[in-house]
């Protein structure tokens, strides 16, 4: 599960005169990931294995692409 990540892709300030913004319905609020990150558990996903997809991956890669 090192390699799994998901983000929201919701438009910054700005960006949304850019190109329109589509989305999900059923996940185009923040408050829905819950749901998401609940029935991954029900499906037997660890609370470790969520943190990893939900936030840490996307922290330790950023931080191995990025400068300091």
């Amino acid at each position: 599960m090192d390699h799994v990540s998901v983000a929201t892709d919701s438009p910054l300030r700005g960006w949304n005169r850019l190109s329109p913004h589509h989305t999900t319905p059923e996940l185009s609020d923040i408050g829905h990931w819950k749901t998401v990150a609940e029935e991954l558990h029900r499906r037997g996903y660890s609370e470790e294995e969520l943190k990893k997809i939900f936030g840490i991956n996307l922290v330790v890669l950023f931080r191995k692409v990025l400068p300091p």
